[in-house]
C-alpha cells in the first residue's frame, strides 16, 4: 500500500493508493495417477510479475511462476498451496491423488479331470481394495474383459502357451505381465494296489504320454517307504 501527502488549500491532505483486489488460482496437468506422477502447474493471476511461493505438499518448494514438472512418488493425497506477494493465498486440500500401481500378477490351476484342458487363472490381490480394476486376458485365440479378477479358459490341446495379462484402474494406471503356461496330460496315479497274485489290482500303473523325467516313492499304509526310483533322462 502507497501513501500520498498532498497540500490542499493550505490544508493536509493524505491520500490512500489502495491495492486493487486480484483473484489467484492454479491449475495442474493431472491431478490423480500411480506412484511416480509427475505434475506442471500453472499459476492462474492476472498480476504482473507477482512474487510467488510455491508449496507442493510432498515436501518441495518452488519460487518460480512457472515451475518444473513436479514428482509425487509415493501413494497419498497432497495440499497444494501457492502465496502471491506475500499476501494472497490460495490452497487446494487433497488435490493431488496418488495411488499405488496396479500388479499384474497371476497364478492358475488346473482341472483335475483326465483329457480335459480347463484352467482357472487368477490375478493376485490388487493395492487399493476401493479402487475399480479392469482386468484384460489374452489367451490363444481368446481375449477376455471382466472386472473380476478370476477367469476360466479351455485350451485346445497341450502345448506350451503364452497368456497375458493387463490390469488398469479407474485413475488410468495400468501393469501387464506375461507367463508360459504348460498344459499337458492331466497325471493319473492310484492311491493304492494289492500286489498280492489275486488278479486284482497287482500292478502299479501310471499313464504317460511322451517322454517325462519322473520320481516316484512307494510308500505302506503306515508311512514305511518300500520302494523309490528317478528317472535320470526323459523317458
Amino acid at each position: 500500500m502507497k501513501n500520498a501527502f498532498r497540500f490542499l488549500f493550505g490544508a493536509l491532505v493524505i491520500l490512500f493508493s489502495l491495492p486493487v483486489f486480484c483473484q489467484v488460482d492454479f491449475s495442474a496437468s493431472q491431478v490423480k495417477g500411480c506412484d511416480s506422477l509427475s505434475v506442471r502447474f500453472t499459476l492462474l493471476t492476472g498480476l504482473s510479475s507477482p512474487k510467488v511461493r510455491w508449496n507442493f505438499g510432498n515436501g518441495k518448494t518452488s519460487q518460480e511462476i512457472d515451475p518444473a514438472p513436479v514428482a509425487y512418488q509415493k501413494p497419498g493425497s497432497y495440499t497444494v498451496t501457492v502465496t502471491v506477494n506475500d499476501t494472497i493465498i490460495r490452497k487446494k486440500t487433497g488435490y493431488v491423488q496418488v495411488r499405488p500401481s496396479p500388479v499384474a500378477s497371476f497364478q492358475y490351476t488346473d482341472s483335475s479331470v483326465p483329457g480335459t484342458y480347463i484352467f482357472a487363472f487368477h490375478s493376485l490381490q490388487q493395492p487399493v481394495d476401493t479402487a475399480l480394476y479392469f482386468y484384460q486376458w489374452k489367451f490363444p485365440g481368446q481375449t477376455l474383459y471382466d472386472t473380476t479378477p478370476d477367469v476360466v479358459h479351455i485350451f485346445d490341446s497341450t502345448g506350451l502357451y503364452r497368456v497375458f495379462l493387463r490390469v488398469t484402474d479407474d485413475f488410468g494406471c495400468a501393469d501387464s505381465s506375461i507367463r508360459l503356461v504348460y498344459v499337458g496330460e492331466s497325471l493319473y496315479v492310484p492311491n493304492v494296489f494289492t500286489p498280492n497274485e489275486d488278479g486284482l489290482n497287482d500292478l502299479l500303473e501310471i499313464p504317460v504320454s511322451g517322454e517325462v523325467m519322473y520320481r516316484l516313492s512307494i510308500f505302506t499304509r503306515y508311512g514305511l517307504l518300500v520302494y523309490k526310483t528317478e528317472s535320470k533322462f526323459p523317458s
